[in-house]
C-alpha cells in the first residue's frame, strides 16, 4: 500500500448480528466518502450477507462462517484471497486478527482494549463501548479514527445518510402482501433475546386497534418464529397477512416497500430505519438503560416509544427487565395512526 494515495481494498470486519452489521454500514459509507477510489470488503456472517450486499457502499461481502470453518492456516489464505490493504476490526475477534495478520494485510486497525489486537493490529484505538455518550454506529466510526481522522463522530442524522442501501425490487413473494389499499404495517414480534422485548399479547391489543379494512398488517418473522406465531396468529382478533420466513432479498424487498414497521430492538427494526421508511422500535426508558442511546434506530424517519418512568432494575437485569411490558399499546397506536394520517394526507 502507498501510503501517500490511501488504501485501495478495506476490510471491513463485523461478524456478530444482523442490526449490528446494518448500522456499520453508515461506517462504509464514509470511508467512501474520504477514499472514493477504494473498495469495500465487508467481512460478515453468513446471513446477513445478502442485506449488507445491498449498500452501494460495498463491494464485496466475504462469508465469515465459512473462513471459520477451514483450518487457521486456510484461514489466512482466505483473507488474503481478498486483496485487502487494509483491515477495520470493528467486531473484535481474535480468529480474525490472526488470519489478517498472518494474510499480510498491511494496516490493520482495532481496539486497544483487546489484548490480541496489541500482537496483530498496526493501529490501537481506546474506545470504550460500555457506559460511552455515543450511538453505536458513531462508535463504529470512531474506531476508524485512524482512516478517517474524526476526533467526535458525526451527527446521527448524518450518518442516516449513509448506510447507502437499496432493495430489489418486489417479486411475486411481496406482491402479494402488499395491499395498495390500504396502508401496510409490518408487526415483527420477536427478536433473538438481545434486547427487551414487548409482549406478544401486547402485540396483539395493538393490532386489534387497526380494522383490516384500512391497515394491512404483515406479521414477519425467520422460520424459526413460525411454531410461536402461528398459534399466537390464529389467535389474533382480526385477519393478517402472514409473511414469515421469506427468503432474505425477498423480506428486504418487502420492508422497503412497506409503508411502516414497529418491532422490538431487532436487525428488522434497523434494516427499516436504513432503508429509510416508518420505523418504531420498543425500548425501556431512555435514562435508566442504555438500549436508545446505544442501541436507537438510525433513520430519518425512525423514531421510538420507551417506559416513562426510569427503571431501577434496567441496570442489573438489562434485556431481561419486564419494564418494557409495561408500555400500553395506545402509545404505538398513536404512531401508527399518525403515519396513515401522513400516507392519507394529499401531496
Amino acid at each position: 500500500m502507498n501510503a501517500s494515495d490511501g488504501p485501495h481494498r478495506i476490510l471491513v470486519s463485523r461478524t456478530d448480528r444482523l442490526g449490528d452489521s446494518v448500522l456499520t454500514l453508515p461506517l462504509c459509507g464514509l470511508l467512501r466518502e474520504r477514499y472514493p477510489h477504494a473498495e469495500i470488503v465487508f467481512l460478515a456472517r453468513a446471513y446477513t450477507r445478502p442485506f449488507v450486499g445491498r449498500s452501494r457502499h460495498v463491494a464485496e461481502v466475504a462469508d465469515w462462517d465459512a473462513i471459520r470453518s477451514e483450518h487457521r492456516t486456510r484461514r489466512a489464505a482466505a483473507l488474503r484471497a481478498l486483496r485487502c490493504d487494509t483491515a477495520v476490526h470493528v467486531f473484535p475477534r481474535r480468529p480474525i486478527a490472526v488470519a489478517a495478520h498472518r494474510a499480510g494485510i498491511a494496516r490493520r486497525i482495532g481496539t486497544g482494549r483487546r489484548w490480541f489486537h496489541w500482537l496483530h493490529c498496526t493501529d490501537r484505538v481506546w474506545l470504550r463501548r460500555r457506559g460511552s455518550p455515543w450511538h453505536e454506529a458513531q462508535l463504529n466510526v470512531l474506531l476508524a479514527g485512524p482512516l478517517l481522522g474524526l476526533a467526535t463522530p458525526p451527527s446521527l442524522e448524518s450518518l442516516a445518510a449513509h448506510y447507502g442501501l437499496e432493495a430489489s425490487s418486489p417479486g411475486a413473494l411481496v406482491r402479494e402482501r402488499l395491499d395498495g389499499r390500504r396502508f401496510s404495517l409490518i408487526v415483527h414480534p420477536l427478536s433473538s433475546g438481545s434486547a427487551p422485548r414487548w409482549p406478544l399479547h401486547r402485540f396483539a391489543e395493538l393490532i386489534a386497534v387497526f380494522p383490516a379494512g384500512t391497515v394491512n398488517v404483515v406479521i414477519t418473522g425467520v422460520e424459526a418464529d413460525r411454531s410461536v406465531l402461528g398459534p399466537w396468529m390464529a389467535r389474533l382478533s382480526r385477519p393478517v397477512t402472514e409473511a414469515i420466513g421469506l427468503p432474505a432479498e425477498d423480506f428486504m424487498a418487502l420492508v422497503a416497500a412497506a409503508d411502516g414497521i414497529v418491532a422490538s430492538p431487532t436487525g428488522p427494526l434497523h434494516l427499516a430505519a436504513a432503508l429509510g421508511i416508518r420505523a418504531v422500535g420498543i425500548y425501556p426508558n431512555a435514562d435508566s438503560s442504555p438500549e436508545v442511546r446505544r442501541w436507537g434506530p438510525v433513520g430519518l424517519r425512525a423514531e421510538v416509544v420507551t417506559t416513562p418512568l426510569p427503571c431501577p432494575e434496567c441496570a442489573q437485569l438489562g434485556p431481561q427487565c419486564p419494564c418494557v411490558s409495561g408500555i400500553p399499546a395506545a402509545d404505538l397506536a398513536a404512531v401508527v395512526e399518525r403515519w396513515v394520517r401522513e400516507a392519507a394526507a394529499p401531496r
